[in-house]
């Protein structure tokens, strides 16, 4: 994941943070609208570092999942590949401080 270009992404616009009450359980998910632009939605009820996590995880997502799997919709998929490997990655990067 080049944290040069999500910076690049963020400053331009392309993505864009939301923080919103969000069902008990759901802490986060991204949507890629129809002007090319992803959404990250995340629970106002978190903690500022798991607001942090979450993001980094949804980043993850955007820069190494949605390239090659444009459109995933699914509830209870925590135990899923896709997810666990960007559960690892976000815990990574935020242990580094970013």
């Amino acid at each position: 994941m080049n944290l040069k270009n999500i910076n690049r992404m963020i400053m331009a616009g392309d993505i864009r943070m939301h923080t919103v009450n969000l069902p008990p359980g759901l802490y986060g998910y991204v949507y890629y609208s129809k002007k090319g632009r992803y959404h990250v939605f995340i629970s106002d009820a978190l903690a500022p570092l798991a607001r942090q996590e979450v993001l980094l995880h949804e980043i993850h997502h955007i820069m190494v999942d949605m390239p090659m799997i444009t459109y995933i919709l699914g509830l209870d998929m925590q135990w899923e590949k896709i997810e666990l490997r960007a559960n690892c990655r976000s815990k990574e990067l935020s242990i580094m401080k970013i």
